[in-house]
């Protein structure tokens, strides 16, 4: 427990003790207990690169964490960094909306460029090919 005598101001006078023995000198009115200041969360930052040697690779996905110091980025031959999970201090979060459509942008105009025709999934349809066979 982080205890100051009642009515410091000075950072230098706090000093810890054991709880027991800070809630007992509490109760006699001789010091105080500090409470630190909520730690403000800082969002985590999101970007989209293009892949190595000048974009011959698959773009990537980054995410990196202000407040653990977590970093973690990921690119797909198959256009699916976009659904990555990124595990951090404040847990699991997906990559936000906007950052996908940047990189489904990126996966376009890189497949069209530089993905072997050989690797390139067909283009289905979708369902309605699907329910009108």
């Amino acid at each position: 427990m982080l205890v100051q005598p009642k009515g410091n101001t000075n950072v230098k006078d706090r000093f810890h003790v054991p709880s027991g023995i800070g809630k007992a000198l509490i109760a006699t009115g001789v010091i105080e207990e500090v409470i630190p200041p909520a730690k403000v969360l800082l969002p985590v930052k999101w970007w989209v690169s293009l892949g190595a040697l000048q974009g011959q690779f698959p773009p990537m996905v980054w995410a990196s964490c202000p407040n653990c110091g977590k970093n973690a980025h990921t690119e797909s031959n198959k256009g699916t960094a976009d659904q990555m999970t990124f595990m951090h201090c404040h847990g699991a979060e997906p990559v936000p909306y906007e950052i996908a459509a940047q990189y489904q942008e990126l996966w376009s105009s890189w497949q069209e460029e530089f993905q072997p025709k050989e690797l390139r999934a067909p283009k289905s349809k979708g369902l309605v090919a699907f329910l009108t066979r």
